[in-house]
């Protein structure tokens, strides 16, 4: 994994201050995959460590999940400008690093935050609502692993302080908590 920090396959490496591969223990029974880097990730080289990860960490711990004993990654390891989404190409570019990383890690389940990372892990397209209509999902590189989708933290993050928005919370806690349950 350490050829990553001289990957050249995409413009992303132009602009990145560091390449983001993972935290977290080798093996792992479980996987969280996110989009791509933000800037605190960019900085420190770790990804969930900003004010996203804030909130995964409070959602994870609501769902009795040792956040020690998950590996976090993301499917594009370098943060793209402004924090836009990651686009097809770069998505490609960087699978064979994620599917190394599957390789590695050997998760029962990844956990599949956001609708780019449930794009780039299965076959499913279309908005979050109707990807989370799926408990269980098939992981298009590792057939042998579910991949449950949950919201992003980011999206989550945005939401924290409207009423509207605990059905969704509670739902992304639930799955949390069926994913380290079937996991572990």
């Amino acid at each position: 994994m350490a050829d990553i920090l001289q990957c050249d396959a995409c413009r992303l490496r132009l602009t990145r201050n560091n390449a983001v591969l993972y935290r977290g223990p080798v093996p792992s029974s479980l996987m969280l995959v996110g989009e791509s880097p933000g800037l605190q990730e960019d900085q420190f080289g770790k990804p969930f460590v900003g004010p996203s990860g804030q909130v995964l960490s409070r959602l994870l711990a609501r769902a009795g999940v040792p956040e020690e004993s998950i590996y976090f990654c993301n499917v594009v390891k370098c943060r793209p400008p402004a924090n836009r989404n990651p686009s097809e190409a770069e998505i490609r570019c960087c699978r064979p690093w994620l599917v190394e990383q599957a390789r590695l890690v050997k998760p029962s389940i990844i956990v599949s935050l956001g609708k780019t990372a449930t794009s780039a892990l299965t076959t499913e397209r279309g908005p979050m609502n109707v990807l989370l209509e799926h408990e269980d999902l098939t992981c298009t590189f590792c057939k042998d692993i579910p991949v449950i989708p949950v919201y992003h933290p980011a999206y989550l993050l945005r939401r924290l302080d409207d009423p509207a928005s605990k059905p969704i919370l509670e739902d992304t806690v639930r799955r949390l908590a069926l994913a380290w349950r079937r996991a572990t």
